[in-house]
């Protein structure tokens, strides 16, 4: 029987995904495997890429959502 002096037991964190975000700095070759795996397996509602090449930004993010649409992925 628990009583007033006993600490209150753990709390488990919140697992929901609904409103996180993950930023990936640079769209080459380790940003983009790092955005599909992250596609892949949902760790994040949102998966945003960065890089200064807006041309190879906007081609990663076509391939992933091309290639998650096959997989099965939220893309």
């Amino acid at each position: 029987m628990a009583t007033a002096m006993d600490p209150p037991p753990p709390v488990a964190p919140e697992l929901s995904t609904s409103r996180s975000r993950i930023a990936i700095l640079g769209a080459g070759s380790v940003g983009s495997t790092i955005a599909y795996s992250l596609i892949l397996n949902p760790v994040a509602s949102e998966v945003l890429l960065v890089d200064p090449k807006a041309e190879l930004r906007i081609a990663q993010v076509r391939d992933l959502s091309d290639a998650t649409t096959y997989h099965g992925g939220t893309g």
